[in-house]
C-alpha cells in the first residue's frame, strides 16, 4: 500500500466531511490510519490501559478482520476462547495468536467476522473476558463510538484501492477460514 491508499482513505472521509485531507482521521474514540508497514488501513480505538481493538483491511488480500491488541502473552497460532459482552449482548468467540508485534504487544484476530461484526455494529462499548492459566479472567473494555462511521470508511477506501490494482470488488466481509 502506498501514500495514494491514504489519500484514497482520507479523501472519502473528507468528503464525508470526517477529516482534514493531510492527517489520520479520529471519529468518536476511534482512528483510521494506514499501518507502519502500508500493507493495512485499519479503524481501531485504545483503551486507558493500551489495549487496542479494531478493523484491519488488507486491500492486498482483499479481506478484513478484528484484531486485538493485549499485552498479554499468547503462543503464535494457538486459538483462545474468549467471551465478548456488549450491551447488545454476550458472544462466545475464539482469538487466533499471531504472536507478539514490534512494540511487545501480542496481536490476536477474531475467528468469527460475522458475529464480532453485528456486534460491533449494534453496541456502544464492548469488553473481553479472557481466562487466564490460573483460575483469573484478563478483562479488556472499548468503547465503540464512531466505529461503525469509521469501519464503513476503511471498508469503502479498502474496496477503491483493490479495484485501482485491478481486483473485482468484493465484500471485504472474510468468512471465518480466511484468517
Amino acid at each position: 500500500m502506498t501514500k495514494r491508499s491514504l489519500q484514497v482513505l482520507l479523501a472519502i472521509l473528507f468528503l464525508a466531511g470526517t477529516a482534514r485531507a493531510d492527517e489520520p482521521i479520529r471519529i468518536g474514540d476511534w482512528l483510521v490510519n494506514v499501518n507502519d508497514s502500508n500493507t493495512a488501513i485499519f479503524a481501531a480505538t485504545e483503551n486507558g490501559a493500551g489495549s487496542v481493538f479494531g478493523q484491519y483491511c488488507f486491500p492486498e488480500r482483499q479481506g478484513c478482520m478484528y484484531l486485538l491488541g493485549l499485552r498479554t502473552s499468547c503462543e503464535n497460532g494457538s486459538e483462545y476462547p474468549v467471551l465478548a459482552n456488549s450491551d447488545s449482548g454476550a458472544y462466545p468467540l475464539t482469538l487466533r495468536c499471531f504472536g507478539a508485534n514490534d512494540t511487545g504487544v501480542y496481536e490476536y484476530a477474531v475467528t468469527n467476522f460475522d458475529l464480532i461484526d453485528a456486534a460491533v455494529r449494534q453496541s456502544t462499548r464492548i469488553g473481553f473476558a479472557i481466562p487466564m492459566q490460573s483460575d483469573a479472567f484478563r478483562v479488556v473494555r472499548f468503547s465503540l463510538i464512531g466505529a461503525v462511521k469509521a469501519m464503513d470508511g476503511v471498508r469503502t477506501a479498502a474496496e477503491e484501492i483493490a479495484a485501482e490494482k485491478g481486483a473485482p470488488r468484493g465484500d471485504f466481509r472474510p468468512a471465518e477460514e480466511t484468517l
